[in-house]
């Protein structure tokens, strides 16, 4: 008999065709099915056999493939916004308690950035303390003895009359000029008014100076003071500047103790220079207080 591959690990039924020769397995050797013989004619329908008992239900096949994901459905339409609620009346600003101490600074934040208030008006210059009270004055020293008078000296030869004729011009105010009156052009008096065509020069040095010291409260000051215009009693021309009274009671320093008093206004320069400086530093904040709510927005 010739020899044939048959396949490895059969069950029983199956079968195997080569070179035109079937084998069944009956479950433990590969027996040669009998070569069909000529079909005979077809017999009659025997009676339907009873029904044979369900077969084991067959393994679960694999899961299909996920179907593809459907469209998305439209978006439903978007509800009506409700009215905005009436806006509260503003409650009355609590009374301003006491300062407290600084926190740290907080981070940033995103709002933004509030108009910047109107600001607010200058407060009243406060009232000028009073005046200290004078020292006692000091005990007089004792009058000492009064001493002898002197001889009587002898009188002087009569000097040489004068020549009784005024230099200059009639306003012009005259001076020594090598031992010689001269009228100055340049310095007039017409019994009112005193002209000077040049400056008007102070004694400024250091060395003639001691106890020298910054202004303080120069711009209160001159806050305080009142420039008035006015007409003279005696020939009622009318003119501009202060009161001494007045300015006696902010910066005595500047008034005479003279009957009728004078004001030294030329000493006005000083106080006016530190009252600029003290104003400029105010504005110098403003400006870095906006310059910082700018950058802040």
């Amino acid at each position: 008999m010739a020899a044939f591959n048959f396949p490895n690990s059969p069950t029983s039924g199956d079968t195997h065709t080569e070179n035109g020769v079937t084998f069944e397995y009956n479950g433990t050797v590969w027996k040669r099915q009998a070569a069909a013989g000529a079909q005979g004619s077809t017999g009659a329908q025997g009676d339907p056999g009873s029904t044979g008992n369900q077969g084991n239900q067959g393994a679960t096949g694999n899961q299909g493939n996920q179907g593809a994901t459907g469209n998305q459905g439209n978006q439903g339409a978007t509800g009506n916004q409700g009215n905005q609620g009436a806006t509260g009346n503003q409650g009355d600003p609590g009374s301003g308690g006491l300062q407290g101490a600084q926190g740290n600074q907080g981070a940033p934040g995103t709002g933004a950035q509030g108009d910047p208030g109107a600001q607010g008006n200058q407060g009243a210059p406060g009232n000028q303390g009073n005046q200290g009270t004078p020292g006692s004055q000091g005990n007089q020293g004792a009058t000492g003895n009064q001493g002898n008078q002197g001889a009587t000296g002898n009188q002087g030869n009569q000097g040489a009359s004068g020549s009784g004729v005024a230099a200059g011009s009639d306003t012009q105010v005259q001076f020594n000029s090598s031992g010689s009156f001269a009228g100055s052009s340049n310095l007039t008096f017409d019994g009112t008014d005193l002209t000077c065509g040049g400056a008007v020069i102070s004694n400024s040095d250091l060395k003639l100076k001691t106890n020298v010291k910054p202004i303080l409260n120069a711009l209160e000051k001159v806050m305080n003071l009142r420039g008035v215009e006015f007409d003279f009693i005696e020939n009622g021309k009318h003119s501009i500047g202060f009161i001494a009274q007045e300015v006696e009671e902010i910066v005595p320093d500047l008034v005479t103790n003279s009957d009728p008093k004078g004001v030294a206004y030329q000493n006005f320069v000083a106080l006016l220079v530190e009252a600029i400086k003290e104003q400029n530093d105010v504005i110098n904040k403003l400006k870095e207080r906006l310059e910082n709510l700018e950058n802040n927005r």
